[in-house]
């Protein structure tokens, strides 16, 4: 009994001077943009993470990774037309490169470098390359989160047909 006491009533060790307090870190590893089938520019995605307090986020858009030259049609909807329209007064002509063809609007997507770039901040927000792999077995989807990648792969078991795989 009296062990019991003694052991309960012990100081708890204190943090070392070498010793960093344990810390959590608020993020979100799995969401999608105009890259995939998102319904928002990955800046203004990443923009609304940082001011919410998040401190990292990864853009997991389905079979694609954020590179190379994307163009994408501003649906006709009033919805879009005046998201399209915040965006561009937000990040400005010199930044989102845009065109009209046959009357409707067509914006260049920025890569992930690109948007990274713009977003992250050393010690505050963190911006992650992922990748939605999504696939389909026999009659079960499958979706399978690939995160911090360091060179786009090409899938070698995919065989759904109905994905953007590259």
């Amino acid at each position: 009994m009296v062990l019991i006491v003694l052991v309960a009533c012990k100081e708890r060790k204190s943090i070392g001077e070498n010793e960093r307090p344990q810390k959590w870190f608020k993020g979100n590893l799995h969401t999608h943009s105009y890259w995939s089938d998102g319904d928002e520019f990955p800046e203004v995605i990443l923009d609304w993470y940082k001011t919410e307090g998040y401190n990292f986020v990864a853009l997991s858009d389905h079979n694609t990774l954020a590179e190379g030259e994307k163009w994408i049609t501003i649906k006709e909807n009033e919805l879009y037309q005046n998201a399209f329209k915040t965006y561009l007064d937000t990040y400005g002509e010199d930044w989102v490169v845009h065109k009209s063809d046959s009357g409707k609007t067509m914006v260049k997507l920025k890569t992930f470098e690109e948007y990274r770039g713009l977003a992250e901040e050393n010690g505050k927000f963190l911006v992650i390359e992922s990748e939605e792999i999504t696939d389909k077995f026999e009659d079960h989807h499958l979706h399978m989160n690939a995160t911090n990648i360091q060179k786009n792969r090409p899938s070698r078991w995919h065989q759904c047909g109905q994905c953007t795989a590259k």
